[in-house]
């Protein structure tokens, strides 16, 4: 079974507010990613929330998924991908990242029918983008962890994060090609948001 998390739990410093409840044509960044996870027939959905949970709270109104808080988000991504899938039913788990709301809705439905063709692998998406006059493959978002190698994401350096777990000699990973830019935009500062406003 493929389950999802999450990960909301960024101070978002260099924002100024919550990237969970920022707005793209009247919905909120966490509404979007969740309702696509959703259309991606995935059903087990875990949400892990920092210091502004309270505040994205108000705004967003879980409707099925489990919630978690990470009280220390400095610890990582990898801190908070463990506070929630040390509580998930065994089986593979989707990696989705709040700030990435450009993804299409297709892409993760890919995603997820790609990593149930090719079990005990980590899926990995990647992009064709011109960078600097080159044309290169850029990795992104969503990943899939399978259950073969949850135990990573367990025992891997905290201040390494993910590139620990899917850098590890004993994975193996396969990537699938996906014509869409969202998987490697994210949003870090206020003036990254307003060019998609």
């Amino acid at each position: 079974m493929l389950s999802a998390i999450l990960l909301a739990a960024g101070n978002s410093s260099r924002m100024g507010k919550p990237k969970a409840i920022l707005e793209l044509k009247g919905r909120t960044f966490i509404d979007i990613i969740i309702s696509s996870i959703k259309k991606a027939g995935v059903k087990e959905i875990s949400v892990v929330l920092g210091k502004d949970r309270e505040e994205i709270l108000k705004y967003w109104q879980p409707s099925g998924e489990k919630i978690f808080f990470n009280d220390k988000p400095q610890l990582g991504q990898l801190h908070s991908l463990r506070i929630a899938a040390s509580s998930m039913p065994e089986g593979d788990i989707m990696i989705c990242l709040v700030d990435q709301p450009l993804i299409k809705e297709e892409t993760y439905w890919k995603i997820a029918s790609f990593s149930a063709e090719n079990p005990d692998r980590i899926i990995i998406p990647k992009f064709l983008k011109k960078l600097e006059g080159d044309q290169k493959y850029k990795r992104g978002h969503p990943i899939v962890i399978p259950q073969k190698f949850r135990k990573l994401c367990m025992i891997g350096a905290l201040e390494k994060g993910l590139h620990w777990v899917t850098h590890h000699p004993d994975v193996e990973i396969k990537e699938i090609i996906v014509e869409d830019e969202g998987i490697i935009r994210d949003f870090d500062t206020m003036s990254d948001y307003k060019k998609i406003q």
